[in-house]
């Protein structure tokens, strides 16, 4: 006789999010939103959940709730290049530039070697008119991911 499939209850939240993640990484938004809200039903605090649901309503154009949720995350782990980047893509989607160049920042001093943060920060610098250091700063993207197509494209270096 087979065992049952697993429930909710009998799932580990490690289960939960990959099975969350297959669904973000599918673009099928419901069901991962509605995975990472049952983690979060177990662990409020879960910053993961909160990071992917942020970005989920990033996705949707939901910016507050985006910024809320991926700063919540960051109250949890405010170690993680990855959160400070998608704050700053959020804040940057409110018309925040300046506190999105922040967060950039701050992702950006928690890994100099991030090329996503540091693509993201040349480019809200070069719209702020920062030229200099937006060049400066892409150059370093390059020298880590000479091939990465949006390193390239802020570069204009096709």
């Amino acid at each position: 006789m087979e065992n049952p499939p697993a429930t909710s209850a009998q799932e580990s939240i490690p289960q939960m999010l990959d099975e969350a993640l297959g669904h973000h990484n599918a673009q099928r938004l419901e069901e991962a939103s509605r995975r990472y809200r049952e983690i979060l039903a177990r662990d409020p605090k879960h910053p993961g959940a909160l990071h992917l649901l942020g970005v989920i309503a990033l996705q949707l154009k939901q910016v507050d709730q985006a910024i809320e949720l991926i700063g919540r995350a960051i109250d949890v782990r405010p170690d993680s290049e990855a959160y400070h980047n998608n704050l700053g893509n959020a804040l940057l989607a409110k018309g925040l530039r300046e506190q999105a160049i922040d967060s950039y920042r701050k992702g950006v001093a928690l890994n100099r070697n991030f090329v996503d943060g540091l693509v993201n920060l040349g480019s809200a610098l070069r719209v702020k008119g920062e030229a200099v250091e937006a060049e400066a700063v892409l150059e370093r993207a390059m020298a880590l991911a000479p091939d990465n197509a949006a390193v390239l494209n802020n570069l204009g270096k096709h």
